[in-house]
């Protein structure tokens, strides 16, 4: 079966985002839920966006994330085959 561009890997299977959901675990006792924040600050006793100045971090898991992204859509593309080369023996005649 072809897959469709964007279909492979889901986000729960990417590294930098099962290394924050990880640590929401430890920090917090539970699994996170559509309503918490995915950048939590671990300082806080409860789950809260990270405070403005830690933005960098955040910045640095989004680019992780989008790195693994691309190598997941370049895993796609491996698996299709190539386009046919347009020659006489594949019945190509020319102009």
């Amino acid at each position: 079966m072809k897959r469709r561009r964007g279909e492979g890997k889901s986000l729960q299977h990417m590294p930098a985002y099962r290394k924050q959901v990880e640590a929401f675990r430890r920090k917090f006792g539970r699994e996170m839920t559509p309503e918490d924040p995915l950048f939590f600050d671990p300082r806080s006793d409860r789950p809260q966006f990270r405070p403005p100045d830690d933005a960098r971090l955040a910045l640095d898991i989004l680019a992780e994330l989008k790195a693994e992204i691309a190598m997941a859509e370049q895993e796609i593309h491996a698996e299709q085959p190539p386009p046919k080369v347009l020659t006489a023996s594949a019945g190509f005649s020319g102009y």
